[in-house]
């Protein structure tokens, strides 16, 4: 298997059909305080609360090494993914990135986030409640949480970037081009900025039209979909994206990635694709016979100046 790369690129706009599964699942950390563990190269904090009170999703946090990375780090937000109602913050996919990052001199924050809650065991069963917009002003206030605790870990709260998978590349992609004032909620404070550097999209949807299943249109109306469709807000002096897609990915069919790519293109967005030549969905850093890990880096490095 053969990692392709291909600059930017105007292709003619596809939209297909397609459904989203479920991405990898761990069982979440129990709640309590913060646990710290460290490996060779790098510091793993886990359960830090990063909303209000009352909220029970928090974050772990991969430190790169104090000895070999001093001075403040750049940062990386981490959504997973999860179809918008499955997913944690630790799975083994997750542990790979932050790890795989952290050794870079990363310091990466992966995130829980509110999920939509079914009655069953699967998005067959009656929707009782949609995690839409907390969901959205969760990945944001994960970055106002970077920028406001930039001193306590180090960080430097002016190179941060977005990574997300599947769903959590979405929500990454709608939290980093959608003005703050979308969906905003009473607990987001807007005098910190939730604006990042650059953004890491792996096998994701840029929009929600073929999508109505899990963002059902009889329950939060038509307008929902455009406004949760990061393409809306695809606008020069938007951050750069980098896409990484399998080309034989049946779940976001790889049309999905031709055309954000093109909408990038045509928008003024600077956009790097990245093709894993015979991988599926759910990849890693490290698929089969691949080593994504110096690509990401080197993307982070450029545009994280």
């Amino acid at each position: 298997m053969v990692i392709g790369t291909r600059m930017n690129r105007l292709t003619g706009l596809i939209a297909v059909s397609i459904c989203i599964a479920m991405s990898c699942i761990s069982t979440p950390s129990a709640a309590g305080a913060p646990l710290s563990a460290s490996t060779d190269s790098h510091e793993v904090k886990s359960d830090i609360p990063y909303l209000g009170a009352g909220r029970a999703e928090k974050l772990d946090l991969y430190l790169p090494d104090k000895a070999r990375f001093t001075g403040p780090r750049p940062a990386v937000v981490m959504v997973h993914g999860g179809g918008w109602y499955a997913g944690d913050k630790a799975t083994p996919r997750e542990k790979d990135i932050g790890s795989t990052l952290a050794n870079a001199g990363f310091a990466v924050f992966s995130i829980n986030y509110k999920l939509n809650r079914y009655d069953g065991k699967n998005r067959d069963s009656t929707l009782l409640e949609h995690a839409w917009p907390t969901n959205l002003q969760d990945c944001r206030q994960a970055v106002r949480f970077v920028r406001r605790e930039a001193a306590t870990y180090n960080v430097d709260p002016e190179r941060i970037a977005l990574l997300g998978t599947s769903a959590g590349g979405h929500l990454s992609m709608l939290a980093a081009f959608a003005p703050a004032t979308l969906a905003a909620g009473a607990q987001e404070d807007q005098s910190i900025s939730k604006d990042v550097k650059c953004v890491i999209t792996m096998y994701a949807p840029h929009h929600l039209r073929d999508r109505t299943k899990y963002w059902p249109t009889d329950l939060l109306g038509e307008a929902i979909i455009r406004d949760a469709s990061p393409d809306t807000y695809f606008a020069k002096g938007g951050p750069p994206v980098l896409i990484l897609h399998g080309d034989k990915d049946t779940l976001v069919p790889p049309s999905y990635a031709k055309d954000l790519e093109a909408r990038l293109t045509h928008a003024g967005v600077t956009s790097h694709l990245v093709w894993v030549q015979g991988a599926g969905h759910s990849f890693h850093f490290h698929p089969s016979g691949h080593n994504l890990s110096g690509t990401v880096r080197d993307f982070l490095a450029k545009y994280m100046k």
